[in-house]
């Protein structure tokens, strides 16, 4: 609700939507900024859309010839998992 400017309420009534478009703009500007810097550098990247996930016991298998890392965020009695999948060519 804090990154949107909506009550509890609000975000409520809006649906799960709502949050699912706010968290893949957040990833954008993350990952974004996470690409640039590594084009600076001297690594050409290209990105895929970010996925987001909703559920209970989920399971997410890595794309084959990919260096793969997984980190958890825990905020407000939930947790955030970014499932980051590295290809170098």
């Amino acid at each position: 609700g804090s990154i949107l400017g909506m009550s509890a309420s609000e975000v409520e009534f809006n649906g799960h939507e709502v949050v699912k478009d706010a968290i893949g703009e957040v990833t954008n500007m993350m990952v974004g900024g996470f690409k640039n810097a590594l084009c600076d550098v001297g690594f050409p990247c290209k990105l895929t859309l970010p996925t987001i996930v909703r559920g209970n016991h989920l399971k997410v298998s890595a794309i084959k010839g990919t260096a793969r890392h997984i980190f958890r965020f825990d905020c407000g009695g939930g947790s955030l998992f970014a499932d980051i999948q590295v290809k170098m060519e």
